[in-house]
């Protein structure tokens, strides 16, 4: 199975579009709490998350808003944490191991010339817990007391 233009094909890519939803849910979570320019941007990168996800080529210009969005919602994020002298522990010691689990799972995707199917799934199970869920689970801690 090659795909030369495709970043994720079709079965797999279905797994990040679900999983992108939880951006709805914590963009949902932020109007709630009062927070509506980070529920903003939350709904925004939720909509470039899935218009990317839908169809993953390199050539999809909802992969670099979706990449730019991604960067702004977690320093707004931090910003408004900071703001409100909020404790940043969780938010502090689970982001580097995001990013850093992230960072390993792109390396060795990008790496392989030849990509088999399982070499897919493992890609898309690991971004799909670890970024997707795992943002999402420190977004919520992060924001429990505020």
């Amino acid at each position: 199975m090659e795909y030369n233009h495709v970043i994720i094909p079709y079965p797999y890519n279905l797994c990040l579009v679900m999983s992108s939803h939880l951006l709805l849910n914590s963009s949902y979570m932020s109007y709630y709490k009062g927070e509506t320019q980070l529920s903003y941007l939350l709904l925004i990168n939720y909509i470039c998350s899935v218009l990317y996800w839908i169809d993953s080529n390199k050539n999809n210009p909802w992969r670099y808003l979706d990449i730019i969005f991604v960067f702004v919602t977690i320093m707004c994020l931090k910003f408004k944490l900071i703001m409100t002298n909020f404790d940043l522990s969780v938010f502090n010691f689970t982001l580097p191991i995001i990013a850093f689990i992230f960072t390993c799972n792109e390396i060795n995707f990008w790496f392989k010339i030849k990509k088999k199917c399982i070499d897919y799934l493992v890609a898309v199970t690991i971004h799909m817990f670890v970024v997707h869920i795992g943002f999402y689970v420190t977004f919520l801690f992060s924001i429990r007391k505020y």
